[in-house]
């Protein structure tokens, strides 16, 4: 509403009158009223604010601050904030399952065996987790199921298993390669081996660091029940030795230690890792040590080029009987095929990798390849050569 000011000049000196209309508001008779009674924040009706709440609260209806949970990675558990649930492991899962904490604020639901309740989380190395697997160990700690069932950490070094402690109080441990390439403390074995042909029956010969911490020595160990050459998961501790590119792997000395589609092959253990997920490069490796290694039927003949991860990927695998060979070269880089020529015969199907993780484009080359004969001795068109310490008949030049 408006009210208006009729004014009347009445001018003389001839002229004739103006009729002037001034108008101003008319005060508001109903003005907004904040209404914050009861409330510690939110909207005051107004546009205005009934006040804000703490650093790690969140405004709930009725105008009320309310901690805010922060479950982050966790699946189940209370939050570490308000101490509100994250989730219930029974309600995603059949089978028996206990929210675990497997370290950094990670909490995920992990199985249990039937006929056991959940464990406290608070053994340490040494300590059985018998039916109760992982969710007995303390964070950070893993359940190993050998012939004996224990919590168990991670290790770099011997020296890193004085911690742990088992039943027996003669029982000493030793940091050991496990499937998957990790290195976890492992109660020490006095059985050496280097082929499962050493071990009692349900045993397995596997490696473990030895007494130096530098190397890697074979020992008799009963795992899971998985012979070498089966399929395998590497999360999981199903092989009676160790799992190997989703197969079961064991220590050896030639191919007759090995079964069927198998080959006796040195492999490479990284000691210290740096960088993490696909891009992660080994810094430091313990030598060699030979482990039966299963391979992909194909159809790519001797001296042909085979896939072996990026380096002719495409080529397909070797027939029975042969072994795809690689040699990979990170530096010098190249751009072509032709620069590889002088760094790689040409008869090993010389290529150029294309570049990943900061490591450029190099050369590299594969072929399927047979082992030499019992004098080292190759058949017509193939050269012996010794790839880590083992004899292999490669393309003549």
């Amino acid at each position: 509403m408006r009210q208006c000011l009729f004014t009347l000049l009445l001018l003389v000196l001839g002229l004739p009158g103006v009729l002037t209309l001034a108008c101003s508001p008319t005060p508001d008779t109903h003005p907004c009223v904040p209404d914050c009674e009861g409330m510690e924040c939110g909207d005051d009706g107004c546009g205005g604010s009934c006040g804000g709440c703490g650093p790690t609260e969140e405004c709930v209806s009725p105008g009320r601050c309310q901690c805010a949970p922060v479950c982050g990675r966790q699946e189940c558990g209370l939050d570490s904030v308000c101490g509100v649930s994250c989730g219930d492991c029974s309600n995603f899962y059949s089978e028996p399952m206990c929210c675990v904490d497997v370290g950094g604020d990670f909490k995920v639901c992990l199985k249990i065996d039937p006929g056991y309740a959940c464990g406290n989380q608070d053994k340490t190395c040494g300590q059985s987790c018998v039916g109760q697997l992982d969710s007995a160990c303390a964070p950070d700690h893993a359940c190993l199921s050998g012939a004996d069932v224990y919590c168990s950490h991670p290790c770099v070094t011997n020296a890193d298993c004085n911690d742990c402690q088992a039943e027996d109080p003669d029982t000493t441990f030793q940091c050991a390669v496990i499937g998957g390439g990790d290195s976890y403390c492992i109660a020490a074995n006095d059985d050496t081996c280097t082929a499962s042909s050493h071990c009692d029956a349900g045993e397995a010969c596997s490696p473990y660091i030895d007494e130096t911490g530098d190397a890697l020595q074979g020992y008799c160990v009963s795992g899971g029940t998985l012979t070498a050459g089966a399929e395998c998961d590497e999360d999981d501790d199903q092989c009676l030795g160790m799992c190997i590119d989703d197969h079961c792997s064991e220590v050896c000395e030639t191919d007759g230690d090995c079964p069927e589609q198998n080959t006796c092959m040195s492999v490479s253990f990284c000691k210290t890792l740096e960088g993490t997920g696909d891009c992660a490069t080994c810094t430091e490796a313990f030598p060699d040590i030979k482990m039966c290694i299963w391979y992909p039927l194909g159809t790519q003949p001797a001296g042909a080029p085979c896939a072996s991860g990026a380096i002719h990927a495409d080529a397909g695998d070797c027939i029975a009987g042969l072994t795809c060979l690689d040699f990979d070269l990170a530096d010098p880089p190249c751009a072509t095929i032709e620069d590889c020529t002088p760094l790689i015969p040409g008869s090993w199907n010389a290529g150029c990798v294309p570049g990943a993780c900061g490591v450029p484009s190099h050369c590299a080359a594969s072929f399927c390849s047979s082992r030499c004969d019992l004098a080292g001795a190759c058949q017509p068109g193939f050269v012996p050569i010794d790839p880590s310490g083992e004899c292999y008949c490669a393309p003549s030049p």
